[in-house]
């Protein structure tokens, strides 16, 4: 089994898998960009171009049923952006000036 998320040598890719489902994604100018989702079979059941890729909030309104895998990708990315020490069990950070802004 692979990591949970780890980087992938094409710059800025990571890519998580949650339940045998294997997700590509990229960071891109603070968001999240998914390039591919897969199965684990050859066919992956979608796949795009950077130029194309839908963010984090498409997918989980085109496929509900991945949750589990979208919350895992939320959690990567805001591990990638903060570290592991700087996030609080309800998403917020240690590093905002206005906790209240953080919710």
């Amino acid at each position: 089994m692979r990591e949970p998320d780890s980087a992938h040598p094409r710059m800025g890719m990571h890519r998580t898998e949650v339940d045998g489902w294997l997700a590509e994604w990229r960071i891109d100018r603070c968001g999240i960009r998914m390039i591919s989702v897969c199965d684990g079979s050859d066919e992956p059941l979608v796949s795009f171009t950077a130029a194309s890729a839908p963010d984090l909030v498409q997918m989980r309104e085109q496929f509900p049923e991945l949750e589990r895998l979208w919350d895992a990708i939320r959690h990567a990315y805001w591990r990638e952006l903060f570290g592991p020490r700087d996030i609080r069990v309800d998403g917020s950070s240690s590093r905002c000036a206005d906790p209240s802004h953080c919710r």
